[in-house]
């Protein structure tokens, strides 16, 4: 028997078609501020809902880049033109074959195991701005967002959506604790919350360098893992001054405090993570309410 979270799935493609009848917006190519995504063919709806619902409510004009994930053909980039005037899409940015240096070997090997990890090594290569947002297709933006969060300097270099302890219920997050011993990184504190799928920082602490390492010990170890990107920014998050969002900006996860969170009036904005997307209507029908704010 097919679960309760298949016919959600569908249900949920179904009527989001509908955000392909919302008004349009604009990328600000001179913007210091950057929103790029990793995005793939089936998830075009629900970035339109992100991306869309990020520009209603954000205090700042931004560009807006996608990176593909080598799923967006010709008429998915016609499309994404038409929703966003100005937009950049770039391709994916491959590691040619004749690197075969250890790190290039052990990103291209993780390319294909886990194919998330191109949000680090795509959109460090495509990044154009001062400042930077990572932006997932599977967040909705429901009121208007402080302009605190997007002021990253000196006394906070990046400023992240905090997610649950991962050194308590991931089970492969004591790599990085190995990795940084190994490596003997110099901690400032040591973040382990971290939830990169939002989160603002300043191009000049991407350092790919320190996550390819990180990659290629997970290579020579075999423990390539689904998390691990968010495990090499948990990583560099620890060596730099960063500040959390408030709560409000909420990650989904499957306690019953979420579940609870979740129908709080004060939320600001939701991350429908994997775990939890479909398992129940409430991505639907606020996905729903947020078609009908920007049509």
């Amino acid at each position: 028997m097919l679960k309760r979270s298949y016919y959600i799935r569908h249900l949920t493609r179904y009527a989001f078609q509908a955000a392909l009848n919302t008004r349009p917006i604009a990328s600000d190519n001179r913007s210091e501020y950057e929103v790029s995504t990793l995005l793939d063919r089936g998830n075009i709806n629900s970035y339109l809902l992100a991306i869309k619902s990020f520009v209603l409510h954000a205090p700042i004009p931004c560009r807006i880049s996608v990176v593909s994930d080598g799923s967006l053909g010709p008429a998915e980039r016609d499309l994404l033109s038409r929703h966003i005037h100005g937009v950049n899409i770039h391709s994916p940015v491959e590691i040619p074959e004749d690197r075969g240096d250890d790190l290039s070997v052990a990103m291209r090997h993780a390319r294909v195991a886990f194919p998330t990890i191109r949000k680090t090594y795509d959109i460090f290569h495509t990044m154009s701005s001062k400042n930077i947002i990572f932006l997932d297709s599977d967040y909705l933006f429901l009121k208007p967002m402080d302009r605190s969060i997007f002021e990253v300097g000196e006394q906070a270099r990046m400023i992240y959506n905090r997610d649950h302890d991962h050194s308590v219920c991931d089970s492969l997050f004591h790599l990085s604790d190995e990795f940084i011993r190994r490596k003997q990184i110099k901690i400032l504190k040591r973040i382990t919350d971290l939830n990169c799928g939002f989160m603002v920082f300043s191009s000049d602490v991407f350092d790919m360098n320190r996550i390819m390492e990180f990659i290629r010990y997970l290579h020579v170890s075999s423990n390539f893992h689904t998390v691990m990107e968010q495990d090499a920014w948990n990583i560099l998050a620890s060596t730099i001054p960063v500040r959390a969002m408030p709560s409000t900006y909420l990650v989904g996860d499957k306690s019953p405090e979420f579940w609870q969170r979740l129908e709080s009036d004060d939320n600001i904005a939701v991350h429908y993570v994997s775990s939890v997307r479909y398992h129940s209507l409430h991505y639907l029908r606020t996905g729903l309410k947020v078609i009908r704010r920007l049509s």
